[in-house]
């Protein structure tokens, strides 16, 4: 698999804590916690954006940088294509309506957001 590969590049810490994450957002699926496994692919995401961004998780003086201004950072820095931007947009709308309502998400859409988050982690590691 070809994120498999790319996290091979990474230290073997990274490369553990990356692949878990993934992982664990397919195995969440597979079992039917479709909710769970977006909310887990999202939080692949943000880790992914914050470590090649190279930004701490937690600046005492302010809260962390929100999801959005990652991507927006990313996409400035090059590291993801603005084409993505609006399809990110949405899987974090998607998200966040996951996370604060009572919306459901189908099967379908669900895997739509996993497998591309996977791809998307994947580009980004591959840069890196």
């Amino acid at each position: 698999n070809f994120v498999q590969e790319f996290l091979l590049k990474l230290d073997h810490n990274s490369n553990q804590r990356l692949y878990s994450s993934l992982m664990e957002s397919h195995r969440l699926f597979d079992i039917g916690a479709h909710k769970a496994a977006v909310i887990s692919a999202i939080i692949l995401l943000e880790s992914t954006l914050r470590k090649v961004l190279n930004l701490k998780q937690w600046d005492r003086t302010r809260r962390p940088m929100s999801l959005r201004n990652l991507v927006r950072r990313a996409v400035e820095a090059q590291i993801i294509s603005s084409d993505y931007q609006s399809q990110i947009d949405r899987w974090i709308t998607i998200r966040n309506e996951i996370v604060h309502t009572d919306m459901s998400i189908s099967p379908n859409e669900a895997r739509r957001i996993v497998n591309g988050v996977e791809q998307l982690v994947a580009n980004i590691l591959n840069q890196y």
